[in-house]
């Protein structure tokens, strides 16, 4: 589905269901026939639920990622992007990938779950792993998903001996009063480690990106300066800079009409977030940013309907900083390498392997001299 209003329908559709185990006998062969997002499907968690079960999940979530909740941690949101910002300074630039969103992303989860960030970041490695475009049924792959476990189930052991005011702590708590399976607990961390990096590792360079072309100065001008313009351009930039190519598979649940096909029981369905973002029925000059655009985010970068992402706040919040002190300490922010040599990734998340910048103009005249 890739057309506005019809990936939001379907997205509210709940005759669409998320748990392929709810589709009895429909040829959906999980998990003896693989898909490629049968792993996200298979695995218990907020995403892979529906009905009851995801609102029980969702509300485990909830309430670390109010509102109120994440503007609490717009303070450390803000070291950690100072701290990214301090290193391209000393250099002259860095890696938007690898130097800014990864490191935000990092610590933003280790505060969440209540963790060293070492021992995050090792649990990091480990989700970008088994989130990358590897197959899943190669030795790698499977080595990886046999230590996540090991190390999750390490961090629950942590969580017992150190209680806290965080999330793993309340799904621990969930766990132990029998409100959680041990499936679902494990799954939950999984779940929050891999949409909460691998998102910010797509928004915030691929937002910097849409950017830094020649036509969205007003755009950055208004962001910066915090004009009346400055939330619809962040919301702009967000929607062009979906943080999934695709959400994960539903499946019909009943014979059903989507527009113009016919979908029958178990056959899978797979809703394309960008391709609606960028619906020209809805969006004038859609891959340009517009400061004056107006009115709520028509948006479904964070999806739509009752799955519509529990950390949606926080990943504004993220972008939000990200992009303001960005060009606020580096108008002059270039890319290092043309366009056309970023390379991507092969897989639904993550799209850029690297993005190099150079923070100002002396920097790049004299990049641009050296490799001359």
């Amino acid at each position: 589905m890739t057309g506005h209003e019809a990936v939001k329908a379907a997205a509210k559709d709940r005759r669409l269901v998320h748990d392929p185990r709810r589709v009895e006998g429909a040829g959906h062969g999980i998990p003896t026939r693989r898909y490629p997002l049968d792993g996200v499907s298979v695995s218990r968690h907020v995403l892979s639920a529906d009905a009851d079960d995801h609102a029980r999940l969702r509300g485990l979530l909830r309430p670390f990622l109010t509102s109120d909740a994440v503007a609490q941690r717009a303070p450390a949101v803000r070291r950690s992007v100072d701290r990214a910002l301090d290193r391209f300074a000393e250099r002259g630039g860095g890696d938007l990938v690898a130097d800014l969103a990864l490191p935000v992303a990092s610590e933003a989860v280790a505060q969440l779950l209540g963790l060293p960030l070492e021992r995050t970041r090792e649990l990091v490695g480990l989700s970008l792993r088994l989130s990358g475009p590897m197959h899943p049924d190669t030795p790698e792959m499977a080595a990886a998903a046999t230590t996540m476990n090991k190390r999750l189930a390490a961090v629950v052991a942590h969580t017992r001996r150190h209680p806290g005011n965080n999330l793993t702590t309340a799904l621990l708590a969930a766990y132990q009063e029998g409100g959680v399976s041990k499936n679902e607990l494990l799954g939950s961390l999984s779940f929050v480690l891999f949409a909460a990096v691998d998102s910010t590792m797509t928004t915030i360079p691929s937002g910097v990106l849409h950017l830094l072309a020649d036509t969205q100065r007003e755009a950055r001008r208004s962001l910066v300066d915090g004009t009346a313009q400055a939330l619809s351009v962040l919301e702009d930039t967000i929607r062009l800079a979906a943080p999934f190519t695709h959400g994960v598979w539903r499946f019909a649940s009943e014979p059903m009409s989507l527009g113009e096909y016919r979908v029958e029981v178990g056959d899978p369905v797979v809703l394309c977030f960008p391709a609606a973002n960028v619906d020209p029925r809805v969006w004038p000059s859609a891959w340009e940013v517009r400061p004056d655009r107006s009115g709520p985010a028509r948006h479904v970068s964070f999806g739509y309907g009752p799955h519509f992402c529990p950390g949606a706040e926080l990943g504004r919040l993220q972008m939000r900083t990200a992009l303001v002190e960005l060009f606020r300490r580096f108008p002059d922010l270039r890319l290092a390498v043309d366009r056309g040599e970023l390379a991507c990734h092969a897989n639904i998340t993550r799209p850029f392997v690297t993005m190099p910048v150079l923070t100002d103009l002396a920097t790049a005249a004299n990049n641009t001299s050296h490799h001359r």
